[in-house]
């Protein structure tokens, strides 16, 4: 913008171009366009990638827990589950009574063809079966009582209501002459028998359980479904089905298309073949296996599948490993991947078209600039508008910035939180296993104390002080289930806890002094283990591995376990020796109950309120089979999601996965116990972002323009707003306001240029008075040459108009009627368009000059003298005057250098003049009008001759009209 400021003759003219500078644009163009777009194209390529690294990082422990699942689901016995849940599941497959038909449906609606069924009605009362012709062939006929007994071994149907008192008498005469025990491993024989099973199979209720079978050839696969229902508080058997399925029936491709479609959102799963072929392997394997892999597809974990599923792949089911060497030439891997748009932000599928819109912003911005370099600029707004309108403009890309910032900060929050929870339940897991290593410290320590207390009493013999020490350990540790001491050649104390029933058998009670006998027998009087039994003999292949004895010793009164004293008990032994001498003479053994010892540390360890749930289980073995257990109330786990989780980490020690949105769910199995630990959290409120919090970013954005309106106000539309007010103000004729600003800057400046400026009006309106109109409009003109003397030739009507009677009365009174005159004569004239250019004493010269808003000029000053007429004799004044019509001389009379007077000059005046003077003549309103107004007139007029006289100027006698009225027309 260019302010060029040209004096000519003595003024100064202001000419402002709105014009920028090519240096000032192009730092416009770098900072407004060019520099915001640039960095918001790094920022998001730095985000993408900051995003990328992110998700691959969570994506891993994702893929792995799901390459763990993966390898589960292709086994087997998983898709056989699956398939018998889904098929029980329906009502109408427990209403099946006929077992043909029962597998026909299982076949239809699962695609799992049954070798055989076998059901059982309700109450276990009778058995009913169905073979496939290959299964059928070496099974003809089985014996219905024995399988019933199979049945209710299996069922628990003792447990259960009967639905008659026959039914509950037909159950107990099948164990009539055989103990329980023994009818289930009599049962348990059976059925191995029956299939020619390899070993006892541990079918469990609603689990599928897997053995080798010689009849089939190859793996078989059991499922037994118990039908319930309860009434009135009763549980009672309704019927049963038993699933024979043989493996050799099952294609591997089915089970492997089912996995695959078994997939979290997110991931997906596949098949891939491994590019070395280990076939023709001569050498050790370099590459590995398992591996992670990225190509343009995404990212990939390859590995391989579980050994039972290889086997069944490799096998088919059978005895004989047909395609072991299809298989081992072309290996297939599990393969779980992620598309790479899900390790994207989620803006980067749009990264084109942004950078598109930067480019067109860049642009626009450019052809923006260059048209205001060429032609300038007019925005046609308001200040406030326009301050809105470049305010937002200059936001929006910084506010993209703080937008893509703010979605960025969200999304990476929600990542690190998952982050810290995942690692606050490691932790916590952590944590835990050290706290239980101290207390398993705590219980040796208090081992070691016990020992003291009783060696005194062991060497002086006192057995019952020993036995009241034993009593009130038991009150003190609640996870001590008992205490033994076994000495050389004396019979050994033993003690049991209250708390717990006596539930050990002869065999362990057997195994327990065995060991001890070993341990002290084993050794000489020097403390040499001589390799001897407790009989003196010479060690036999069935004795006691020195081995073990040895490192059993090593370890006293550390917690240690022992499979012959029983999976559930964990035991500490102290060793006494005889005084002065290295050799045994009496073993102290604390036993202590596995579940009841945890559950105790974990109500220790876990007390006060915390944001992390936890749940511990315990894994059994039944069989084989594995089962879990809740370790709070010894409740079987029975959701299906949960017993899968916690197989899986069984098998790889960890399991991590999202029971539902923003929840993280952990399960750690420890190491030497078959315990796990099931943690989940909600990803904290503090941690994620809400819609709520989303609105405060155009929250933010609308307070930032605000403020600066605010300040854009203060400083500028503030200032003008005071300009506006006064400017206002002296329109309205108030010459008295002034600027009410305070400051040293540029509208301190105007501001005194203002003040100059209302003072030259206020002069300007006190120099009207003494002007008249047309002389001001003439002073107003541009051109110099309208103050130099001269003029134009118009038409016009001229009246003289003389104030009657003032002769008589004083001087003030002249004065004031004279000014009442002149007061009347402008409210008469000026709305007419006519001026009073002088007083003459005691009259007044009327101008009516002709022009395109005043076309009728006569007209005009005929209605204007007569109005004058009548206001002035409604304030007692007479009026006496002429009106003529004519073409004037119209312009300045005087000197250049002196007085000037705008005026009019010539015969229509010099007329005037003179019928004023004739006036005496008039009878009514006092004014005499010249023939040629009458004839501008055109009758619309009413005149009265008066006479014809003789008027100086005029060749013959000149007729004398009095203007009476104008007509209503």
């Amino acid at each position: 913008m260019r302010c060029l400021m040209t004096e000519r003759s003595g003024s100064v003219a202001i000419n402002i171009e709105r014009r920028i500078g090519t240096f000032t644009l192009l730092a416009i163009w770098l900072a407004v366009f060019v520099i915001p777009v640039l960095i918001l194209q790094l920022s998001l390529d730095f985000l993408f990638k900051q995003t990328r690294q992110a998700n691959l990082r969570a994506m891993t422990a994702k893929m792995t827990n799901e390459m763990d699942r993966f390898r589960n689901d292709l086994e087997m016995e998983s898709f056989l589950q699956r398939s018998c849940e889904v098929f029980f599941a329906d009502p109408a497959s427990q209403n099946i009574n006929d077992p043909a038909k029962l597998a026909e449906s299982m076949r239809d609606k699962t695609g799992v063809p049954a070798a055989g069924v076998i059901t059982h009605s309700a109450d276990t009362q009778s058995v009913d079966y169905w073979f496939n012709e290959e299964l059928g062939r070496s099974l003809s006929n089985i014996s219905r009582t024995l399988t019933r007994r199979w049945f209710v071994s299996v069922n628990e149907q003792q447990l259960y209501g009967f639905h008659s008192s026959a039914a509950a008498e037909s159950i107990q005469a099948l164990f009539r002459f055989s103990n329980p025990l023994k009818a289930k491993k009599d049962a348990d024989l059976f059925f191995r028998r029956m299939f020619a099973l390899i070993a006892e199979v541990p079918v469990v209720p609603f689990r599928v359980s897997r053995s080798v079978s010689a009849k089939p050839g190859g793996s078989i696969y059991f499922y037994y479904h118990p039908f319930k229902a309860t009434q009135a508080g009763v549980s009672r058997i309704t019927g049963g089905c038993l699933l024979v399925v043989n493996g050799r029936d099952i294609a591997w491709q089915k089970v492997a298309r089912a996995a695959v479609k078994r997939f979290i959102p997110g991931l997906q799963r596949s098949f891939v073949r491994f590019s070395d072929s280990l076939w023709e392997q001569k050498h050790s394997l370099q590459k590995p296996i398992t591996r992670f892999v990225e190509d343009d597809q995404g990212y990939h974990l390859q590995s391989t599948m579980s050994r039972s599923s290889m086997v069944d792949l490799v096998h088919g089911g059978t005895f004989v490993p047909a395609r072991l060497q299809e298989i081992a030439s072309r290996l297939p891997l599990l393969e779980i991947s992620v598309a790479e748009s899900q390790l994207q932000h989620p803006l980067f599928a749009y990264r084109s078209h942004i950078s598109f819109a930067g480019r067109l912003f860049i642009l626009a911005g450019t052809l923006l600039l260059v048209n205001l370099y060429l032609f300038g600029f007019e925005f046609k707004a308001g200040i406030t508008s326009k301050s809105i309108v470049a305010t937002a403009f200059l936001l929006v890309l910084p506010f993209l910035l703080l937008f893509a910032g703010f979605v960025s900060w969200n999304q990476f929050n929600q990542v690190i939180g998952r982050y810290r929870l995942e690692s606050r339940q490691q932790q916590l897991f952590t944590d835990f296993t050290e706290g239980l290593a101290s207390y398993l410290l705590d219980l040796q320590h208090a081992n070691y104390d016990l020992a003291l207390k009783i060696e005194g009493r062991l060497e002086a013999g006192k057995d019952d002080e020993i036995s009241a020490i034993f009593a009130g350990c038991f009150e003190e540790s609640p996870a001590l289930a008992e205490l033994r001491l076994d000495r050389k050649f004396l019979d050994g104390l033993y003690m049991s806890s209250p708390h717990f029933s006596n539930n050990r058998s002869n065999i362990d009670e057997s195994s327990m002094r065995l060991f001890a006998a070993t341990i002290m027998h084993g050794f000489n009087e020097q403390g040499i283990l001589t390799g001897v039994s407790s009989t003196g003999e010479e060690e036999s292949v069935t004795a006691m591995d020195s081995t073990f004895i040895n490192e059993v010793v090593n370890r006293c009164g550390g917690i240690y376990q022992f499979a012959a004293f029983g999976s559930d008990r964990r035991f500490s032994s102290i060793y006494f020796n005889y005084p002065g001498k290295n050799s045994i003479r009496a073993i102290l053994t604390a036993s202590f109950d596995r579940d009841i010892l945890l559950g105790e540390f974990a109500n220790r360890h876990f007390k006060g309120v915390s944001d992390l749930r936890h749940q511990f289980f315990i894994q059994r073995e039944d069989f084989g089979i594995p089962r879990f257990y809740d370790l709070s109330d010894n409740s079987e786990v029975a959701d299906p999601i949960l017993l899968e989780h916690l197989k899986l980490a069984s098998i790889s020690g960890h399991n991590l996965y999202e029971p539902e949105k923003n929840h993280l769910a952990q399960i750690f199995s420890m190491a030497d116990m078959p315990l796990f630990m099931l943690t989940q959290a909600e990803i904290a409120a503090g941690q994620l972002i809400t819609p709520g919090y989303m609105m405060l970013l155009p929250l933010y954005g609308l307070t930032l323009m605000f403020l600066i309106l605010l300040v854009f106000k203060l400083i500028y539309l503030r200032p003008i707003a005071e300009f506006v007010r006064v400017t206002e103000c002296v329109a309205a004729g108030d010459y008295q306001q002034r600027v009410a600003l305070t400051g040293s800057d540029e509208f301190g400046e105007l501001k005194s240029a203002f003040d100059e400026m209302i003072k030259g009006l206020e002069q300007r309106r006190r120099l009207s008075h003494f002007l008249s109109s047309e002389a001001m409009r003439a002073v107003e003109e541009d051109a110099d040459d309208s103050m130099a003397p001269g003029g134009i030739r118009i038409e016009a009507s001229v009246a003289f108009v003389r104030l009657h009677d003032l002769h008589d009365q004083a001087g003030d009174q002249v004065f004031k009627a004279l000014g009442v005159f002149i007061d009347e004569a402008n409210r008469a004239v000026m709305p007419r368009g006519g001026v009073v250019d002088k007083l003459i004493e005691d009259t007044l010269m009327l101008v009516f000059r002709s022009s395109q808003d005043l076309p009728d000029h006569a007209l005009a000053a005929a209605s204007a003298i007569l109005d004058l007429v009548e206001a002035m004799r409604q304030r007692s004044f007479h009026l006496r005057g002429g009106i003529a019509s004519g073409s004037v001389v119209s312009g300045r009379i005087g000197s250049r250098l002196g007085k000037l007077d705008f005026t009019v000059i010539g015969d229509a005046v010099n007329l005037a003049a003179r019928l004023k003077a004739e006036a005496h003549r008039t009878t009514q309103t006092g004014i005499i009008v010249a023939p040629s107004t009458i004839r501008l007139l055109r009758g619309r007029a009413r005149v009265s001759f008066l006479a014809r006289t003789e008027i100086k100027g005029k060749s013959r006698e000149y007729p004398l009209y009095e203007l009476t009225a104008l007509r209503q027309n």
